[in-house]
């Protein structure tokens, strides 16, 4: 029933209230993002990480294998006239044991600085290797041949033999054995991940003060907001995916369910390893024998929570803590982006899912928050010389979709009376999006997990 008009001295505001809707409210037209970073695929995307198709559920990679690492000496050498003979010990074999480095005709150098040449290769056993070295070089004199004492003492057990070249007579046919360097092949599974919306198709279509980035209506807000739960599924799989299989529960019940393995784990299985309990030269220098002994160059990416930003900031100020004050601004900015210690150049890189409380960022433990995730940088070249990314999200394509591709990873399909595929007579909408992703991590053997101890 209509409100009776009525005598009033003047119009306020308070009057007016009284009418419904009569006011125009003040309502901010774009909805705010509160709690910014649990949206999107930053850490992946924004990093340069790169997409890459998939025409199978399973999907392979080979990578060349490093060339044989150095022997080590297995127990104190066996001191002859002219001659030593060196056993080998674990960690120099390959394939069970069936072989190791050094061949005769090649040429040694020793941990106490002197070199020798293999005269004989005996190989009685899996993993039961010698060599017999024959002394080169001289003494101070320049005159004076090094001996076989000289050549086998000071060495300890352990020690690694650099074998660094071969040296053949005239005419001679070379090296009676070949060297083979291994292929190996990774693999890894793409796992489906979904989410779904229900909505009436009244709410779809009641409009709203508010823009919610795709129109004004609530459904643009809800898909937003389950196209974004779907991306934080990705970025926690193809980070944590612990791999493999598991039977399936709930509306999967008696189905095989497949785990892609991600890109943590992965580094977790055939990475190094560096705990660390203080941020130092020291710990940038371990970093450095890494890399070198991996081959890895001298570019890192490291992957880093905040607890590790923490510590190498300390690390920062202690060190410039003595150091006259320079700066134009008498402040002095504690942050950095990038350091070259130890002939390494760091790009540091803070990971958003190593700060989401609701991921990694948990508060208990300091695991992930103060973990460097660290990557040779650049790329991964194939043997045509093409370039891909190290760490690459493998997915099978929605053709539905365009040729998108920071969307075609994904699909969707409505559902109910309101849509493209009238299923039920309910007026409703019902929207599934699928994925089909999963990891491919190159180069993982040259990765490394610096965890706080």
């Amino acid at each position: 029933m209509a409100t009776p008009s009525f005598a009033s001295p003047q119009v306020t505001a308070s009057i007016v209230s009284q009418f419904a809707y009569l006011h125009k409210p003040d309502v901010r037209q774009k909805l705010i993002k509160a709690y910014p970073e649990q949206y999107g695929l930053e850490w992946f995307t924004g990093l340069g990480w790169m997409h890459e198709a998939a025409t199978q559920e399973r999907f392979t990679w080979q990578e060349n294998d490093k060339f044989m690492s150095n022997p080590n000496i297995g127990a104190a050498p066996t001191i002859n006239v002219g001659d030593i003979v060196i056993v080998f010990g674990a960690g120099s074999y390959a394939l069970s044991g069936a072989y190791s480095p050094g061949r005769v005709g090649e040429t040694v150098f020793l941990p106490n600085g002197l070199q020798g040449y293999i005269s004989v290769k005996t190989e009685t056993g899996a993993n039961n290797h010698s060599i017999t070295l024959i002394p080169l070089g001289f003494q101070a004199d320049g005159v004076t041949a090094i001996t076989a004492a000289q050549l086998g003492a000071n060495l300890s057990i352990g020690q690694e033999i650099s074998i660094y070249g071969s040296a053949f007579g005239e005419g001679s046919f070379g090296q009676t054995k070949s060297m083979i360097t291994n292929v190996s092949e990774y693999e890894n599974y793409l796992m489906n991940l979904s989410d779904d919306l229900k909505i009436t198709f009244d709410e779809m279509t009641n409009q709203t003060w508010v823009n919610f980035g795709d129109g004004q209506y609530i459904y643009s807000k809800y898909m937003t907001d389950m196209e974004a739960r779907v991306e934080r599924s990705i970025m926690g799989s193809l980070f944590m995916g612990a791999g493999g299989t598991v039977a399936g529960a709930g509306v999967d019940a008696g189905k095989t369910v497949r785990i892609t393995e991600g890109f943590y784990t992965t580094a977790d299985l055939r990475g190094s390893k560096l705990p660390y309990s203080k941020i130092g030269k020291g710990y940038f220098d371990n970093i450095e024998r890494i890399f070198r002994r991996n081959y890895s160059g001298v570019i890192a990416n490291d992957f880093v929570g905040p607890e590790w930003v923490i510590a190498a900031q300390d690390y920062i100020v202690d060190y410039n803590k003595n150091r006259p004050l320079d700066h134009p601004s008498n402040t002095i900015n504690i942050g950095f982006d990038q350091a070259k210690i130890a002939g390494i150049t760091h790009n540091i890189m803070p990971l958003g899912i190593l700060r989401d409380p609701q991921f990694l960022g948990v508060a208990s433990g300091k695991k992930f928050t103060g973990l460097n995730f660290i990557t040779p940088g650049g790329t991964s070249t194939a043997a045509d010389g093409s370039e891909t990314s190290l760490m690459v999200m493998r997915y099978k394509p929605r053709k539905e979709r365009g040729t998108d591709k920071g969307r075609e990873w994904y699909s969707l399909k409505a559902l109910g009376w309101n849509s493209e595929n009238p299923n039920t007579t309910e007026d409703i909408r019902e929207v599934h999006i699928k994925v089909k992703g999963g990891a491919e991590f190159h180069r993982a053997a040259e990765a490394i997990l610096s965890h706080p101890m």
